[in-house]
């Protein structure tokens, strides 16, 4: 959000991702110069914490994070890469193929697609009616 070019938060950028099948786990790939101008570059220390409840991975910046932005040479520089494949990304993420990234300043979250979050609420709403008896009858 801007006023006459002015930055009122540390919002930088939305961007949206597919979810990898890599090794039977899914995977969450991001790298580029988004990675830097959120302060993520090649070689920093991160967090991340999963907050279920609001369905938010949250990747904050951290001198002591248990976890390194890793890279590669790009011309004569890197390129910064994260790279997010564990059994909490399949917990968190579950049957949704794409991801919404929200780039702040020293902090990136990760949510759900909103096509993939109604998909899971609508099967949702269907299990539970049939189980409930409201839905008898069918057509596909």
């Amino acid at each position: 959000m801007s006023v006459k070019g002015k930055k009122l938060d540390n919002h930088l950028q939305t961007s949206y991702t597919k979810i990898a099948d890599y090794r039977a786990k899914k995977r969450i790939w991001l790298e580029g110069l988004r990675l830097d101008e959120s302060g993520f570059s090649k070689g920093v220390n991160y967090n991340i914490t999963y907050d279920y409840n609001s369905g938010v991975m949250s990747l904050e910046l951290n001198e002591t994070g248990n976890r390194k932005v890793s890279g590669r040479k790009k011309g004569d520089g890197h390129v910064a890469i994260l790279d997010i494949c564990n059994s909490d990304v399949v917990k968190f993420v579950g049957t949704a193929q794409r991801v919404r990234v929200d780039y702040f300043l020293g902090k990136i979250q990760i949510s759900k697609h909103h096509h993939d979050k109604k998909k899971e609420e609508r099967e949702s709403r269907l299990k539970r009616n049939l189980f409930a008896g409201v839905i008898t009858e069918g057509a596909v």
